[in-house]
């Protein structure tokens, strides 16, 4: 080695802040950086000097093994960088980058240069990075909403969601973060459990409540929401940790059971008082047919009419009550669905009347019903009622409406299906409902009903192997039912 090299390189080693050593090709140090010498006696705790054999130093066999086969590369004039991890006697584990290159002289290997980078930090946040990505990505997994929230900025906005929070709220991530919780309950703000959660908060406590939400479409859910605050060591939060879980349908189960238990016994006691109701009405028609005065006359009748319009309400209630307890069955009896739906209009002809509602059947006058015979293996009194509740709907939502007042009902087949279908010019189904118009409770109506009857079509729908649905908009609404793999006949003009 030339002399000014061997100058720089003992410069280097002795001034400079490098971890960097030299050794001979027998191993033993040339030089060392004083750096160097500081750790191999803050790891090792020996004192080395020029001259000693570098791999005296290690204890371990194999690790002398590997270390005198890394040299020995190097003096073959190979060069090359390697990572390693050092635990030293205290157990403390440290990383570092080392990078092996010849020492030439008159284009002969006459030693090995070593330089090696301290890169334990590095490493620590590496791995730690790669925990809160696995942490991310676990999270990620579970099926239940997560949010997280930062008490401490105003507003105490979102700061994190998971992507089941999204799913369950329609909500993409970037809609979310940075906004207060409460814009998920929209003006359905007077919930007495949102205050204890602000409480819990303050409070630094957990919480857990039943809560009304509404997801970005508008449609309302119940969700059990836990709260958790995350504390440093001080014992201060830090962030509050949501879990939301959507237990809609529990809800809806529970209230349906109950429904059910309900109406079983109610649908016995209201058939025996409408039947009381129905002979005491018969009697009194045929008792006023003997008195004088007609003014008297008149109105008694009119007040039997009104209450049989009362009874035949109350009827429809207690049948819709009826099929939340008994699906229909499969039958091998052929009825004639359109000869169910006559069946059906004759139950409206009234209200009909009364609205001036004008009714065609495939886009020709009612009459040409006569002329359709498809055929169906059902109970006709299960479709006559299905026909009944789409027919209720449609005359319901164009009573309040003005001008012309228009229903069309389809009935034609093809060789796997049979299609009905009702479509009128009333007001349409409000928007909030659409979403939950199947569902039991839910009204597509300001007025009238229970909010069973389409929940009670698509169950004899699906019962029959069918598929219902619908469009509606402020102009006309439309509901279509298909029958499956039926054994019709033919359509008849």
């Amino acid at each position: 080695m030339r002399q000014i090299d061997t100058l720089i390189l003992q410069s280097i080693h002795k001034y400079s802040n490098i971890i960097m050593f030299s050794l001979d090709t027998n191993y033993r140090y040339i030089s060392f950086s004083q750096k160097y010498n500081a750790v191999i006696k803050n790891k090792l705790d020996i004192d080395i000097k020029i001259g000693d054999c570098m791999l005296d130093s290690i204890e371990d066999t194999f690790d002398k093994n590997r270390a005198k086969c890394h040299f020995d590369k190097v003096l073959k004039g190979d060069s090359f960088t390697l990572s390693e991890e050092f635990i030293d006697k205290k157990t403390i584990s440290t990383h570092w980058e080392n990078y092996y290159t010849p020492i030439y002289e008159n284009e002969n290997i006459i030693g090995i240069n070593i330089i090696i980078f301290d890169v334990t930090h590095h490493v620590r946040i590496s791995r730690k990075f790669d925990e809160v990505k696995l942490f991310e990505e676990i999270v990620n997994l579970i099926d239940v909403g997560i949010a997280i929230v930062d008490p401490h900025q105003q507003d105490i906005p979102i700061i994190y969601i998971n992507n089941s929070f999204s799913k369950i709220t329609g909500y993409q991530k970037d809609e979310v973060i940075g906004k207060n919780g409460s814009f998920l309950h929209q003006n359905d703000l007077e919930q007495d459990e949102i205050k204890l959660l602000e409480d819990a908060i303050s409070n630094k406590s957990k919480c857990e409540v039943v809560l009304r939400f509404y997801k970005k479409d508008n449609t309302l859910f119940f969700a059990l929401l836990n709260i958790t605050p995350i504390l440093d060591i001080n014992g201060e939060v830090i962030y509050v940790v949501g879990v939301l879980i959507d237990i809609t349908n529990t809800i809806e189960i529970k209230k349906l059971e109950s429904i059910k238990k309900l109406s079983a016994g109610l649908t016995h006691e209201i058939n025996t008082a409408l039947t009381s109701m129905s002979g005491n009405v018969e009697m009194l028609e045929y008792d006023i047919e003997t008195l004088n005065n007609k003014k008297i006359k008149h109105n008694i009748n009119d007040c039997l009419n009104e209450i049989k319009k009362s009874k035949k309400i109350i009827s429809n209630i207690t049948t819709s009550l009826h099929y939340l307890n008994n699906l229909p069955v499969n039958t091998e009896e052929k009825i004639n669905i359109a000869k169910t739906l006559l069946h059906a209009l004759n139950n409206f002809k009234d209200k009909i009347k009364q609205y001036n509602i004008k009714i065609s059947i495939n886009n020709q006058d009612i009459e040409k019903i006569k002329d359709i015979k498809i055929f169906y293996n059902a109970e006709d009194k299960v479709l006559i009622h299905l026909w009944t509740i789409l027919l209720d709907n449609s005359i319901d939502s164009l009573v309040l409406k003005d001008g012309l007042k228009n229903i069309n009902i389809e009935i034609y087949q093809n060789i796997k299906e049979i299609i009905l279908s009702v479509t009128d010019n009333g007001i349409g189904i409000s928007d909030n409902v659409k979403n939950n118009i199947f569902e039991p409770l839910i009204k597509g109506k300001s007025f009238g009903g229970i909010g069973m009857g389409l929940f009670n079509a698509k169950n004899i729908v699906e019962a029959y192997n069918g598929r219902i649905s619908f469009r509606s908009d402020k102009t006309q609404t439309n509901f279509s039912i298909i029958f499956y793999n039926t054994c019709a006949n033919s359509l008849v003009d």
